[in-house]
C-alpha cells in the first residue's frame, strides 16, 4: 500500500502545477516587458572630473589654436578646429555639466574647447578626454567637472569621519553629482527628461593644493584613501576611478618633494583593496620642458606650464585607461577605439546572459515538477523531499532504531 504521506505530496504537486506553470509565464511576460520597456529609454554614460586646478582646465586656448593651424602639428589637433580655421567644433553626443562658482547657474552645453575652463582662454582635461569616451561609446556622454583652485585634500575634500565634519568640496562633489542627473533633460535635451543613466568611472587629478601644505603633505596617503573609499560607498559600489599623477615637473630634474608624492599616490592605488577597480594614470611623461624663455610664461610648473599639447595628451591617456577599466582591463591601442568592434572581441552581452539565466532556471524547475509528478526522481531523493517537509515518517523511524540495533549504535540507512 502506497504511503498516504507520499500521496498527498504528489496530489499536492498536481493541484499546484498549473498554478506554478501560470505564474512563472505571467512573471516572465512582465520581465521582459519592463526589461523591454527600460532599455527602450536612452542611456547616458556619466564620468565625473574632480580634483582642483588642473582638472579646472588652465591649458591654454591660443596655444591649441597655434598647434591646430600649423604645418607640423595640426593632424594631431584639426579634429577641434572648423574648415575656416577659426571656429571651434563641438561635439553633439558629449555634455558637460560644470558648477564654476557658488551662487551662479550651472554650465551646461554640448562638448567644446571653450567655456569650460578655469577661465575664457583655458581648458582643461575634459576636451579629449571627452573626445576619446565620444568615440568609444555609441550613447551620449555626460562630463561632471567638480574641480576648484586651491583646494585641499587635508580640509575641503576629505569626507566625514567620525568627529570630524566633512569638507565643502566633499558635500558639493556629491551634490554637483545629485543635480546632473536628476536635469538631464536640461542638459542634453527634452528627450532625456526619463533617460537611464550610469556612472561609469571617476577621474581624481589632484595635489598641488595640498604638496606645499607640511600637515597636508604628510597625510595625503591616508586621506586619499579615505576619500577612494568613501567615493565607492557614497556614489558607486566598485566604481572605476583614475588617479592623475602629479607630474607637472616632469620626469627630468623633478624636486623630491614631488617624486615622493607620487610613490604616495602610487602606493594608495596599489593596495590590494584598491588594485582592480583604482588605475594610476602618469602625466610627468606628456610634460613638456619650455626651451623658450617667453613661451614658458604662459603658466607655472603646477599648470604644466599651460600648454594645450600636455593638456590633450593627458586627456587622452586618461580616457584610454578608463576605456580599459570599463572592459575588465583589456588593453585598448590608441587608435582602437571602436567599442563595438572591441565589445565583440572581449564582452558578452550582460542582457543576453540575464535571459539564458532565466530560462534556464524556469526550466529546471519545471523539469523537477514532472519529474516529481511522473515518479522519476531516484527513491533516496524523494525520501529527502519527505523528510525536509514534514521529518521521517514511522516507517523510516523504525528503519533507523532497527539498524542502529543491528549495527551496534552505527546508523546505516538502506
Amino acid at each position: 500500500m502506497a504511503d498516504p504521506r507520499r500521496r498527498f505530496i504528489r496530489m499536492t504537486i498536481r493541484l499546484l502545477q498549473p498554478l506554478f506553470l501560470t505564474t512563472s509565464l505571467i512573471i516572465g511576460l512582465l520581465v521582459q516587458e519592463v526589461e523591454a520597456s527600460w532599455f527602450q529609454r536612452p542611456l547616458v554614460h556619466v564620468f565625473i572630473l574632480a580634483g582642483d586646478d588642473n582638472v579646472e582646465g588652465y591649458a591654454s586656448l591660443p596655444h591649441l589654436h597655434e598647434l591646430a593651424t600649423q604645418e607640423a602639428t595640426k593632424d594631431r589637433y584639426r579634429h577641434w578646429l572648423e574648415d575656416d580655421g577659426v571656429t571651434w567644433k563641438s561635439r553633439d553626443d558629449v555634455f558637460v555639466y560644470y558648477d564654476h562658482e557658488r551662487g551662479k547657474p550651472f554650465l551646461h552645453g554640448n562638448l567644446t574647447v571653450k567655456g569650460f575652463g578655469a577661465h575664457a582662454n583655458l581648458f582643461g582635461p575634459e576636451v579629449e578626454f571627452g573626445h576619446v569616451l565620444g568615440e568609444f561609446f555609441d550613447e551620449p556622454v555626460l562630463l561632471i567637472k567638480s574641480a576648484w583652485s586651491g583646494r585641499t585634500l587635508q580640509k575641503d575634500f576629505r569626507p566625514p569621519l567620525g568627529k570630524e565634519p566633512g569638507g565643502f568640496q566633499w558635500f558639493r562633489l556629491l551634490s554637483n553629482i545629485k543635480d546632473a542627473v536628476k536635469h538631464l533633460d536640461t542638459i542634453l535635451g527634452p528627450e532625456y527628461k526619463h533617460a537611464r543613466y550610469d556612472i561609469k568611472g571617476l577621474v581624481w587629478w589632484h595635489g598641488y593644493s595640498d604638496l606645499e601644505d607640511v600637515v597636508a603633505n604628510r597625510n595625503y596617503k591616508d586621506n586619499l584613501t579615505i576619500l577612494l573609499t568613501f567615493m565607492r560607498t557614497k556614489i558607486k559600489s566598485g566604481l572605476p576611478i583614475l588617479v592623475g599623477e602629479l607630474g607637472g615637473q616632469g620626469t627630468v630634474n623633478a624636486m623630491k618633494k614631488e617624486l615622493d608624492f607620487r610613490e604616495m599616490q602610487k602606493s594608495v592605488v596599489n593596495l590590494a583593496r584598491m588594485r582592480r577597480i583604482t588605475t594610476y594614470v602618469p602625466t610627468a611623461p606628456y610634460v613638456v620642458q619650455e626651451m623658450d624663455p617667453e613661451a614658458a610664461e604662459r603658466d607655472t610648473y603646477q599648470h604644466y606650464s599651460g600648454r594645450a599639447d600636455t593638456m590633450m595628451a593627458i586627456g587622452q591617456a586618461m580616457a584610454i585607461a578608463m576605456a580599459e577599466q570599463i572592459m575588465d582591463g583589456v588593453t585598448i591601442a590608441r587608435d582602437e577605439m571602436d567599442r563595438a568592434e572591441i565589445t565583440t572581441k572581449y564582452r558578452s552581452s550582460h542582457q543576453e546572459i540575464a535571459f539564458l539565466s532565466l530560462a534556464l532556471l524556469i526550466g529546471t524547475l519545471a523539469y523537477a515538477v514532472y519529474a516529481i509528478r511522473r515518479g522519476n526522481l531516484p527513491e533516496p531523493g524523494f525520501q529527502r523531499l519527505e523528510t525536509l517537509l514534514w521529518g521521517p515518517s514511522k516507517r523510516e523511524k523504525r528503519k533507523r532504531r532497527k539498524n542502529r540495533r543491528n549495527n551496534g549504535g552505527e546508523i546505516e540507512i538502506t
